[in-house]
């Protein structure tokens, strides 16, 4: 059987083009065995690579690791709790205003509560853009879930006091030794 002479696929009979890399063939020129030449070699400096070979390179470099998907859920549950946690805050305050109008009436107070409201609804915007930038394998992305593991691992730490940052300093430690092993950084080209 002949193969393509630029990417070695296989061709059957009667074909006119290569159906792997779109080569023009000519039938008087097909080699009988497909060339020796790795497909995913580095160029030479000064040459152009075959375009289907830059493909080939991106898309072996841009396989998404198993376990992204279960990193992208976890910070989408993050948000998702966020946005709970300021629906449930901004119901209670509307609520018992009336119970808790002595409290509130505290200008600091009232203040506090606003603040803490728009900083749950500023966190679940950032963990869905992080949850996105995590799917498309993005490098800033990589960055700030590394930064924030480490600040929630410090702060799991401080939470074993309370009794309930247990969990975080058992998650955090995996989520950051993933975060450095070389197929996930390759992925997130760093």
């Amino acid at each position: 059987m002949p193969y393509c002479d630029r990417c070695g696929a296989l061709i059957s009979n009667g074909q006119n083009y290569c159906i792997r890399c779109g080569r023009y063939l000519e039938h008087l020129n097909i080699p009988v065995a497909p060339p020796d030449t790795s497909i995913l070699r580095e160029t030479e400096p000064g040459s152009e690579p075959d375009p289907y070979t830059l493909g080939l390179q991106q898309s072996a470099s841009s396989t998404r690791p198993p376990v992204i998907s279960v990193l992208i859920a976890f910070v989408i549950v993050g948000g998702v709790i966020d946005i709970c946690m300021a629906i449930l805050l901004l119901a209670l305050s509307a609520s018992s205003f009336h119970a808790l109008g002595y409290i509130v009436s505290f200008p600091s107070l009232g203040w506090i509560m606003v603040l803490l409201w728009a900083a749950l609804i500023l966190s679940s915007g950032f963990s869905f853009a992080l949850a996105y930038g995590i799917w498309r394998g993005r490098g800033w992305a990589w960055t700030w879930l590394f930064i924030a593991c480490i600040v929630n691992l410090v702060a799991s730490v401080g939470e074993i006091v309370v009794g309930i940052g247990l969990v975080g300093i058992v998650i955090y430690p995996i989520i950051i030794y993933y975060l450095t092993r070389p197929h996930v950084k390759s992925y997130f080209g760093k």
